[in-house]
């Protein structure tokens, strides 16, 4: 996960946070990282040695179940000359061409609809927006903010979706989608596919970007070296960006998803397997809370009632969201911990923090620029011959 600056009424950056699993990492003098409970985090920081927990016959690599990647923070762009590069670069691809953006309404995708727009004053070309919405999984809000927010950028969203019958049948007979076995993305995929065949479309717009996640970051530094925002039919218009610079042009277009001002760090099913604990805490009914409830008691039947868990307790902490033997180790992990007298952080000012680039004073901080980011990850990554980054080829090139 991605480091999001905290920031104060006073323009400044007091911190950086990030969720994953069921982790909270707070980095302010010294990283702080809180194991979450029902409806706060302890600080388990004295606990971790060489990044490892060992809990009985369990050794927990924290780094592993919260994946976080650094870059240069700050700024890397202005928009203005962004557009014009990219304008520069892309202009002979796409002009005249058929796009399809797949469409949420999050930051990403809502950066990359505006930075589309822009590019349309510039480069004659066809755009579709379209939203693939989960039936079941995803409250159907989510598809009335995304149409808001493209609505009020100037485009029609076209929905798709799975036949709702099709998502109860995998309900019965798989569960819901865990760690290691997402069946939910073939059947959100799969309408989308059909749709760019049917519209024809040339470019598939992706709406990645840079510090997301450490494997994207891997896949994304080989295509920033070279400045490659088009390869194999997929077009990146944001993936050089950073964080602040994603929230920075959403913040000033005014279309921000309210999921963001109630500190949710994604916009995402209510059952995704991928959410924090934290973020299940935050999220939405859907509507459908009997019939999961149904899959839920299959699950904890089938899976966990031997493991001397209890259903409450299978509820509580979204085991769902993991393998068995997963879910037994942080139940275990809880239990070591609950013996302790532990500082604790609350729901309230953890959703304070997560939700402060949204709501407070974006700070004031110069730009970095694309050369200076590039330069400054080429030296790092030149500098580094071991370890995650081992056996990258890189090829530094930068288009004045």
């Amino acid at each position: 996960m991605e480091f999001q600056p905290i920031l104060n009424t006073q323009e400044r950056i007091i911190g950086y946070i990030c969720a994953g699993s069921e982790f909270v990492v707070i980095r302010r003098t010294t990283d702080e990282i809180l194991l979450w409970m029902e409806h706060y985090g302890v600080n388990i920081t004295k606990f971790i040695h060489n990044g490892v927990i060992k809990v009985e016959e369990f050794k927990i690599r924290v780094d592993e179940w919260i994946d976080i990647t650094q870059v240069p923070g700050g700024y890397t762009i202005d928009l203005e000359d962004y557009i014009k590069l990219l304008v520069k670069l892309v202009k002979n691809k796409i002009e005249n061409r058929k796009l399809l953006l797949s469409f949420s309404g999050g930051k990403d995708s809502t950066a990359s609809l505006i930075i589309l727009s822009k590019l349309q004053d510039f480069i004659r070309f066809d755009l579709v927006v379209a939203y693939s919405h989960m039936p079941i999984l995803e409250p159907e809000s989510n598809v009335k903010y995304a149409e808001r927010i493209a609505t009020k950028l100037g485009y029609d969203l076209e929905i798709t979706k799975p036949p709702i019958y099709l998502v109860q049948k995998y309900l019965r007979k798989e569960g819901l989608p865990y760690r290691g076995s997402r069946w939910c993305t073939y059947l959100k995929t799969r309408p989308l596919r059909e749709l760019k065949k049917k519209i024809n479309a040339d470019y598939e717009v992706i709406g990645d970007h840079l510090g997301e996640c450490r494997e994207r970051f891997l896949r994304l530094v080989h295509d920033l070296f070279q400045l490659k925002f088009i390869s194999h039919k997929q077009f990146k218009p944001i993936f050089p960006l950073q964080i602040l610079d994603v929230v920075k042009i959403v913040r000033n277009h005014n279309v921000v998803h309210p999921h963001y001002l109630k500190g949710l760090t994604q916009v995402a099913c209510t059952y995704c397997p991928y959410k924090s604990l934290y973020e299940c805490r935050l999220s939405e009914e859907n509507g459908h809370e009997d019939f999961i409830e149904n899959v839920l008691k299959f699950e904890y039947n089938r899976w966990y009632k031997k493991r001397k868990i209890s259903f409450d307790e299978f509820k509580k902490f979204a085991l769902w969201r993991y393998k068995p033997i997963v879910g037994e180790m942080f139940i275990k992990l809880r239990n070591f911990v609950s013996e302790f007298t532990m500082d604790r952080v609350s729901l309230d000012q953890v959703r304070m923090w997560m939700s402060s680039i949204w709501t407070n004073p974006l700070p004031r901080i110069p730009i970095l620029g694309l050369t200076k980011l590039i330069d400054s990850l080429y030296t790092f990554f030149g500098s580094h011959t071991a370890g995650p980054f081992d056996g990258i080829k890189i090829r530094h090139k930068m288009t004045n």
